[in-house]
């Protein structure tokens, strides 16, 4: 009997396994060995690279499509942002006519036959005597619109600009006798409205308070100290408007939004609405 040290290694060819066709799609892997590393296999779909069981490599995930930078820009205030847009093309517009444009964008003393006086009731918060009046503006306007136009809609926000430009516009023109233009007023009515933004029912803020008398009160003492050319009671009433309107609405209870698209609450999502209910009646 032979002993184990008589015994030669047994080669084995892996060849025609390697080379075997496959049964089902006919076709004869290249490279697919069991330890394939990167090897190409031929497969019904095409050719997939390093696709061998222990080649340790993971097949490439589609790529993302880019998205093109100016089409992630967001207008996300619709009517603060307009509002900045239309202003500074009156501004331009002011620039190119030498400033005569302004009679439409300012407010003054007229005839109450014309219609244009009352259209000036509103468009003189858009017309800006310089780029410095302009930015010193639109600077505070663009910081607090969109907060408020998030919290008390596009429509509610275009309504409380165009209340404040028409009671500093008709107030401005029946006390004083000189003309008036800017957004200074609405400055101050958004200044004042974020005051009271998180006002619980039946209650003042504390930051409201404080506001009107640094801001109101500190026009107020300009205005009575000082002769400049600046309308400190467009600033005033502005303010007060912003004041108002920001108690008026906090006393309101929020209504429910309204989604677009939104179908009707299936059978379940009632029960599970009423239960709800109840359990926070508990």
């Amino acid at each position: 009997m032979a002993g184990l040290d008589d015994l030669e290694p047994l080669e084995l060819d892996y060849s025609a396994f390697m080379d075997a066709p496959d049964p089902v799609s006919g076709k004869v892997p290249v490279g697919a060995g069991m330890a394939g590393g990167a090897g190409v296999a031929a497969t019904s779909g095409g050719t997939m690279v390093g696709a061998g069981p222990l080649s340790g490599q993971v097949p490439a995930v589609p790529a993302k499509p880019r998205i093109s930078p100016i089409k992630r820009i967001q207008y996300n205030a619709p009517v603060t942002l307009t509002f900045a847009l239309l202003s500074l093309a009156v501004l331009g517009l002011a620039q190119l006519t030498g400033g005569n444009s302004n009679f439409y964008f300012s407010v003054s003393r007229g005839s109450w036959v014309d219609p244009i006086t009352y259209l000036r009731l509103f468009t003189h918060v858009l017309g800006h005597a310089n780029w410095q009046h302009y930015l010193g503006n639109f600077m505070m306007i663009l910081l607090l619109g969109p907060i408020l136009e998030e919290k008390y809609g596009s429509a509610r926000l275009a309504i409380m600009i165009a209340i404040t430009a028409l009671i500093t516009g008709l107030l401005h023109i029946l006390f004083t006798p000189t003309g008036l233009l800017g957004a200074s007023g609405v400055v101050f009515m958004m200044i004042l409205l974020a005051s009271i933004t998180n006002m619980e029912e039946g209650r003042i803020p504390l930051t409201l308070i404080l506001i009107l008398i640094m801001y109101v009160g500190q026009e107020v003492v300009t205005w009575i100290t000082t002769d400049t050319n600046i309308a400190h009671s467009a600033h005033i009433i502005g303010g007060l408007c912003g004041a108002g309107m920001g108690l008026l609405l906090g006393q309101r209870k929020p209504r429910a939004e309204k989604h677009i698209g939104a179908g009707k609450m299936s059978k379940l999502d009632r029960q599970a609405a009423k239960k709800l209910a109840k359990g926070r009646q508990l």
